[in-house]
């Protein structure tokens, strides 16, 4: 490797935020829907989420959060703050789509002088460091390094129980309840995988940039043996590395062979690459390409077994893989699976296509 992942190491620094301390203050811009907060009420938990009306991931999850926020109403008390994202544009997002969303909503505090600033890009930047809250719970817990969205538990005495993708809130969220919740161990997770996530973060950097260069290799190799050795790992390489070679390269033999390669993983559906490389090949197959149906629809069947049929985007994909086949009753039937896992308007909006598509007689 280039850069050895012991070199990248002695310059990952451990988060200043992590579960066991007190929860950073709650500095609002606006507040955009609820009653404002100003603290957080003693004895009570609350979970605090981030967003952006940019962020597809954000949007993924709303549903899931609007349903926790229903489930546990009158015990948790809910409040997400849009982050990174120009205030306009927070303030057109409040039912993401088409969920009303049932609890308090708010903008993180900025400089009025970031307000000027046009360049989407760069305002997010800027505001990741700037903006009150992102500074000091995403930037300060290292979670701007794994992206949003995401949440944190603030538990009966104020401090912060768990920290994640709110994708895994559920079972935290139940612990610190009951008060059953090990907030030591929950330190420990959450220190691991920042500090890993960040060194990953510069061994990827690090690998894409020589795959992409063909400068090496030897890249694709250790990059691929790193997360069959390191099975957490696996999701987030082995799809990236597909998308490299399938997406930006182009080189659809040595895609294919990784594909295969990890199709006999036993992981487990938080880690599992599969689901990724399915929607590549689903939806992402360059226009010079052909695209591997057979395979793709091993993939994303395997993708649904591991994910015991509960994936929306694996669902979809094989919706898509069985369309590309020709066969309409396979598409509409994963789609209508998909809506049934977790309704959204443009789901809804494909279904009708393949339905009118399939009434036509393909």
């Amino acid at each position: 490797m280039a850069a050895s992942l012991a070199l990248l190491l002695a310059h990952v620094l451990s988060p200043s935020l992590a579960p066991g301390d007190a929860a950073p203050p709650l500095a609002v811009r606006k507040w955009l829907q609820g009653e404002p907060m100003a603290t957080f009420a003693p004895g009570k938990v609350h979970v605090v989420e981030f967003w952006a009306s940019w962020c597809g991931p954000c949007k993924v999850e709303m549903p899931h959060l609007v349903g926790l926020a229903k489930k546990y109403e009158g015990k948790v008390t809910f409040v997400g703050v849009s982050v990174w994202d120009n205030p306009a544009d927070a303030e057109k997002s409040w039912a993401v789509a088409g969920n009303p969303i049932p609890y308090r909503l708010a903008e993180d505090k900025i400089p009025d002088n970031l307000l000027a600033e046009k360049d989407p890009a760069a305002f997010a930047r800027r505001s990741m460091s700037e903006g009150a809250m992102s500074s000091q719970w995403l930037v300060a817990s290292g979670l701007e390094k794994v992206g949003i969205p995401a949440a944190f538990i603030v538990n009966q005495s104020g401090r912060i129980a768990w920290a994640g993708n709110p994708s895994r809130l559920d079972k935290p969220l139940d612990a610190v309840l009951a008060g059953k919740w090990d907030i030591d161990a929950a330190r420990r997770d959450h220190i691991d995988l920042v500090t890993e996530t960040d060194l990953l973060g510069k061994a990827m950097a690090d690998w894409e940039k020589r795959i992409e260069a063909k400068q090496d290799a030897e890249a694709v190799k250790e990059a691929t043996d790193f997360a069959f050795a390191k099975p957490k790992y696996r999701a987030l390489l082995l799809a990236q590395v597909f998308g490299q070679l399938y997406v930006q390269q182009r080189d659809a033999d040595a895609a294919s062979k990784l594909a295969r390669r990890a199709l006999p993983l036993q992981t487990d559906p938080d880690n599992d690459p599969l689901p990724t490389i399915a929607y590549s090949i689903a939806f992402k197959t360059p226009a010079d390409l052909k695209p591997d149906l057979a395979l793709g629809m091993q993939v994303a069947k395997q993708a649904d077994k591991n994910q015991s049929g509960k994936h929306p985007g694996v669902k979809e994909s094989l919706a898509q893989l069985a369309f590309l086949q020709g066969d309409l009753k396979g598409a509409v039937k994963y789609q209508s699976e998909a809506i049934a896992i977790r309704p959204s308007d443009s789901k809804k909006k494909r279904l009708a296509e393949l339905q009118a598509a399939l009434s036509n007689g393909g």
